[in-house]
């Protein structure tokens, strides 16, 4: 018999796949003003700004998922990269290892926006563009482009801070996005976030069916929402 606190399935419906397309239709579209290299490395573009939207309002895996679509749509010849950039080529070259890190970087960046059933503070949202969006990044590119340019570890994370203010600036304008809509249109991320008032219903002497419906709401980032009024951003 199945257990009534047991977290329910999650299955992908017809606005989760719109969504994951428009997503995946921003990133593309954040690369046509095109971007320019340093070091003869990876490019600096406004992509990683639209990986980090796709994570935090998507949720984890519908955020990698949308990543997974660009990288896909590009592997097969569209030049949906900056620069006009497509093909099997990009992901063999330098910035190979920062596109197989964009996908792991929108999954963290999810995991982290959507790790609490309360609407995500402007601290959390933060930490998660750090993290997920240059730290996990960075982690999948740097070892990569090393590999692929014959240098060092160190030469190439050095070489690689000349794009850190940039990233920064990207976190900071995705952080700001982010809790502009969570105040704006808390919908966009399909799903409900609870108050702290909801949330006491789980304390000791609640009552179990009011229990168990804040138990239901908080279970899981990626569950759609149900259409009930939103608490204002803390």
């Amino acid at each position: 018999m199945r257990d009534d606190h047991e977290p329910r399935r999650r299955v992908f419906d017809a606005t989760d796949l719109a969504r994951v397309a428009v997503f995946a239709a921003l990133i593309a579209a954040l690369g046509l003003p095109g971007s320019f290299s340093v070091f003869g490395g990876v490019p600096i573009t406004a992509q990683t700004f639209g990986v980090m939207l796709a994570g935090a309002i998507l949720g984890p895996r519908r955020g990698a998922l949308s990543v997974v679509a660009l990288l896909a749509l590009t592997a097969a010849g569209l030049p949906l990269l900056a620069g006009g950039r497509g093909g099997i080529s990009v992901f063999v070259g330098p910035s190979a290892g920062y596109l197989i890190g964009w996908i792991a970087g929108a999954f963290v960046i999810g995991l982290i926006v959507h790790s609490s059933a309360r609407k995500p503070a402007v601290w959390r949202t933060a930490l998660a563009m750090l993290v997920g969006g240059i730290v996990v990044v960075y982690a999948f590119g740097i070892p990569v482009q090393s590999l692929v340019m014959r240098l060092s570890l160190g030469q190439t994370a050095l070489s690689s801070l000349v794009f850190i203010p940039g990233d920064l600036v990207k976190a900071t304008l995705a952080t700001l996005t982010v809790g502009t809509l969570l105040r704006a249109y808390p919908r966009a991320f399909r799903r409900t976030w609870l108050s702290s008032e909801r949330l006491e219903v789980d304390a000791p002497g609640a009552d179990a069916p009011e229990a168990d419906a804040a138990r239901a709401d908080a279970a899981g980032a990626d569950a759609p929402a149900v259409d009930t009024p939103t608490q204002p951003a803390k």
